[in-house]
């Protein structure tokens, strides 16, 4: 993460500008492709801390004033000696377009 980004991401040069592509988390070491014609990517990051930090998934749903709400949970762990951003990137089919509202769990 270079910086931290807009909770939406529809571009493939927004994409590129906010982040590498990690070549280790897809099928045979491949980043997860992105078909921003059909996709886009909902954000979610937190400040660079040196404590081990994941960022998990609750939900994803659409209000009734048509709002795409992503819920999701932040577990603190131990401290560490680096720091590191946490980050969750979680790829939408554009039928489920809406201004993206982002929702921690507690």
């Amino acid at each position: 993460v270079k910086q931290l980004p807009s909770a939406s991401i529809t571009t493939q040069a927004e994409f590129e500008q906010l982040f590498g592509a990690a070549a280790v988390m897809g099928e045979n070491g491949m980043p997860t492709p992105i078909d921003f014609a059909k996709e886009y990517v909902i954000a979610v990051s937190k400040p660079e801390t040196d404590y081990s930090t994941t960022l998990d998934a609750v939900s994803l749903q659409q209000d009734e004033a048509g709002n795409i709400v992503f819920t999701y949970k932040v577990t603190k762990g131990e401290k560490q000696s680096y720091t590191i951003v946490p980050c969750l990137l979680i790829v939408v089919s554009n039928s489920y377009k809406g201004n993206v509202l982002l929702n921690e769990q507690n």
